[in-house]
């Protein structure tokens, strides 16, 4: 199972966080940020680090071309490791200033499963949808009577 945090995006006054923007952040390591970093940052919105990233590309290209390949391939390497590492916390920072707040830990086996175990959890959040209308003539067959029984068999279960 992976770890994810959730991050609620900032909430108008008096009113509840929008459960459709909430974020899942992986905890771990990042694949698409050790592959493509530039393109995973700037469709990540992480400017910040984006820019820092190519500042190091042209420290990494100034080493090369004074004939230091060592160098370069061992800063390359690295920033490639860290970003690999920590990009997921990079994310994490950047939500913080856009002013996510910190709504809770969730486990799951991908994003969608993290996602239901979370709402599950915390029913309050987000807004229910509302009842179907219903017809409440006499005459009238009631095509949706809601009950409390979910599954296939509604007979409560029976000691054996």
């Amino acid at each position: 199972m992976t770890v994810y945090t959730v991050h609620a995006p900032p909430a108008a006054a008096g009113s509840d966080p929008d459960a459709t923007r909430m974020v899942f952040v992986k905890d771990g390591f990042c694949w698409p940020a050790l592959i493509l970093p530039l393109p995973w940052m700037l469709f990540r919105r992480l400017w910040i680090a984006a820019a820092a990233y190519l500042l190091v590309s042209v420290i990494i290209a100034i080493l090369s071309a004074i004939e230091q390949p060592l160098a370069a391939g061992a800063l390359g390497l690295a920033t490639a490791l860290l970003l690999g590492f920590e990009g997921n916390s990079l994310r994490r920072g950047a939500l913080a200033l856009r002013r996510f707040t910190f709504a809770g830990v969730v486990e799951g086996a991908s994003w969608q499963e993290a996602e239901i175990r979370f709402f599950h959890g915390n029913p309050d959040i987000g807004h229910t949808a509302p009842a179907p209308a219903v017809a409440a003539s006499a005459g009238v067959k009631r095509a949706f009577q809601p009950s409390g029984v979910i599954g296939l068999f509604p007979g409560a279960e029976t000691a054996r």
